[in-house]
């Protein structure tokens, strides 16, 4: 399926001390969504939230945080644009890298639940002023020819103190 980039609906309630919500469209596939950012640093970006019907399915404590992430999967650090990816980034074949998509298209298998409704939330720290998030963008697809339940799942673990460094 050919790759297409779209704009999203306008953030609601974009502010200092606010949670900024992004109501995503549903009916195709979601590989990345693009999100301009200004008056403000990845670092004041508290937490960022993927929300599938209901369910938080991603979860970043900061957006210093997601920008460190892709920085070691092989980006370049965000500059303007914070990068939020829903399929494996640099898998070594496109089919691979597709199963972890956001699959908003019905299902074919009855056994498959269909996400009806998909959030993005931003927590912006306080000391942020007059931060501005632009008009996001998606990287989408069609239907594929065989769609799948799986879903990358971003939680949150603790570490021992005695260990140091990054951990994927």
């Amino acid at each position: 399926m050919p790759l297409i980039t779209k704009k999203m609906p306008s953030w609601e309630g974009v502010g200092a001390g606010q949670r900024a919500t992004l109501r995503m469209p549903v009916g195709l596939r979601y590989h990345k969504l693009l999100i301009p950012y200004s008056s403000l640093t990845p670092a004041q970006i508290d937490e960022i939230r993927v929300i599938a019907n209901g369910k938080p399915i991603m979860r970043y404590t900061g957006g210093d945080i997601l920008d460190s992430i892709n920085q070691f999967d092989g980006r370049a650090a965000a500059s303007g644009v914070l990068t939020l990816d829903f399929e494996r980034y640099g898998l070594r074949t496109r089919a691979g890298s597709e199963l972890t998509v956001i699959d908003t298209t019905k299902p074919d298998n009855a056994n498959q639940v269909q996400i009806t409704t998909l959030t993005i939330e931003m927590d912006i720290n306080s000391g942020a002023t007059t931060p501005s998030l632009g008009t996001a963008k998606a990287v989408q697809s069609g239907k594929a020819a065989n769609s799948n339940p799986l879903l990358k799942h971003v939680r949150v673990f603790g570490y021992d103190p005695a260990g140091s460094g990054d951990f994927q």
